[in-house]
């Protein structure tokens, strides 16, 4: 790896017992991780680099640009991800979602925030 930032996840059961180190090679790099409630229903969804993280510890390749932010952009009730690849973002939703009336206080927008990346 050649200095410089790498990044990896490490899975732990309830005890701290290293289960798993992801992928088994660093990415370079810092990628943000990101959650929120992308199916709309209040339950919280994990992404991290291009990939949606499943319960189970598996991870899926969804996006072809690094995500970056997640929000409810489109007031929809469900959170959509913004992916940065290159110069250029992106905003992805989840197709299932039924869109719901939303109220946004003064806590919602405590978890919008702006990244600097250096």
């Amino acid at each position: 790896m050649g200095g410089g930032l790498g990044a990896q996840l490490y899975l732990f059961d309830n005890v701290g017992k290293l289960l798993e180190t992801w992928p088994a090679h660093p990415l370079s790099g810092n990628p943000n991780f990101v959650r929120g409630d992308w199916y709309g229903t209040g339950k919280r969804t994990y992404f991290w680099y291009r990939f949606k993280l499943e319960p189970d510890g598996n991870a899926t390749l969804y996006f072809k640009g690094e995500v970056y932010h997640m929000f409810d952009f489109d007031h929809t009730g469900a959170d959509q991800v913004i992916t940065l690849d290159g110069g250029t973002l992106r905003v992805y939703g989840n197709a299932n979602v039924v869109p719901r009336a939303v109220t946004r206080d003064a806590e919602y927008r405590k978890i919008i925030a702006n990244h600097t990346h250096y």
